[in-house]
């Protein structure tokens, strides 16, 4: 099977769970409706300016301090673009998870507007938690909660290989996991730049 073929097959799959999504969806909705939320639109286009449509997002963010639900420790999980992300747990459930803090701009909140897009809904793209809006040193920041992702990055992986490089079988479980995350994007008219 070739990569159309793959594609076109992965197409006409999200194409027959949507009536299932769209039941699910209009649940959850409803829901909310009842709770003051508004829900997230997934096909709404995202503006170049978010100052102009959005001074929020239009999702639920926090405005509490962000210790009040997670514990915070200065293990660096890497250094990205924007800065460090650091480790933190969920106080209640325990849970690991990666901590991003960025400086609050149009360009940063768009961003995560289509990172929280992109990730509903597929696996292989690393999900939102959760978003404070909280002032660091005077700056506006924001502070991303997302799930942590153990094993570290694919091309560290491929050299601490050697002399031993992934099985073909192994090499096209990747492949394939990387091949969906792609579609996914390119079903919702997005692209990633790295």
């Amino acid at each position: 099977m070739g990569l159309r073929d793959f594609f076109r097959k992965y197409k006409k799959r999200s194409d027959t769970s949507a009536s299932t999504t769209i039941n699910e969806q209009s649940n959850a909705q409803q829901q909310l409706k009842f709770s003051g939320i508004k829900p997230i639109d997934l096909n709404a286009p995202v503006p170049n300016n978010i100052s102009e449509k959005y001074r929020r997002f239009p999702f639920p963010t926090r405005r509490n301090s962000i210790i009040d639900e997670y514990d915070l420790s200065g293990e660096s999980l890497g250094v990205g673009i924007n800065g460090k992300v650091l480790t933190c747990w969920h106080r209640e459930t325990k849970r690991k998870c990666a901590l991003k803090i960025i400086k609050d701009s149009d360009k940063a909140r768009r961003e995560v507007i289509l990172h929280k897009k992109a990730s509903a809904g597929c696996d292989y793209i690393v999900q939102i938690l959760d978003i404070y809006e909280n002032i660091f040193e005077s700056n506006r920041c924001l502070y991303i909660v997302m799930e942590c992702m153990e094993g570290g990055e694919l091309f560290q992986r491929i050299r601490d290989k050697h002399d031993k490089p992934y099985t073909e079988r192994e090499a096209a479980r990747i492949i394939l996991m990387v091949a969906k995350a792609v579609a996914h994007l390119h079903h919702m008219d997005m692209a990633h730049r790295e």
